[in-house]
């Protein structure tokens, strides 16, 4: 006995409240057949030079990002300071166990860092003070590294 009416689906012999359960065809479901033309070929090079990448100049960033940091690393090493050195792409390791890489940092003779400095985007509003404002991603940025590294001064700088 087969119910379609929700209602009388108590009254159906056996069914407990459920929907009745639809006949199955005898037929065996074919699946659908797909020309040659439908197929991807995964190592065809052409194809994946099409896809557009999400960052396609990788964490260093773009081409804008990389001049300012370039321009960052120059005014750094134009002080002439020979007692430090300067890295790109410093690992920091914030409370929670996530990586976060500062875009320049100044360290010292014995391997500690004196100065961290972030090149990003900015709001177009500046701060209260005057100073840029970091857009929110930059933001995040800047507190995991004042939250491992309180006493390191960041420095944010703008490259639009």
């Amino acid at each position: 006995m087969t119910c379609l009416n929700p209602l009388n689906w108590i009254k159906a012999k056996g069914s407990q409240g459920r929907p009745p359960k639809k006949p199955k065809d005898d037929k065996k479901s074919e699946s659908p057949k797909t020309d040659d033309k439908d197929k991807v070929d995964h190592n065809n090079s052409s194809q994946q030079e099409e896809k557009n990448a999400p960052n396609p100049y990788g964490k260093k960033g773009g081409p804008a990002h990389q001049a300012g940091v370039e321009k960052v690393i120059a005014d750094i090493k134009a002080k002439g300071r020979d007692d430090v050195k300067v890295v790109e792409e410093y690992r920091v390791i914030t409370p929670e166990g996530n990586s976060r890489y500062v875009d320049v940092a100044v360290i010292d003779s014995k391997g500690n860092p004196i100065g961290f400095h972030q090149v990003g985007k900015q709001n177009k509003t500046p701060q209260a003070d005057g100073q840029p404002n970091p857009i929110a991603r930059e933001r995040r940025a800047i507190n995991d590294i004042n939250r491992t590294h309180p006493n390191v001064p960041v420095t944010f700088h703008p490259y639009n």
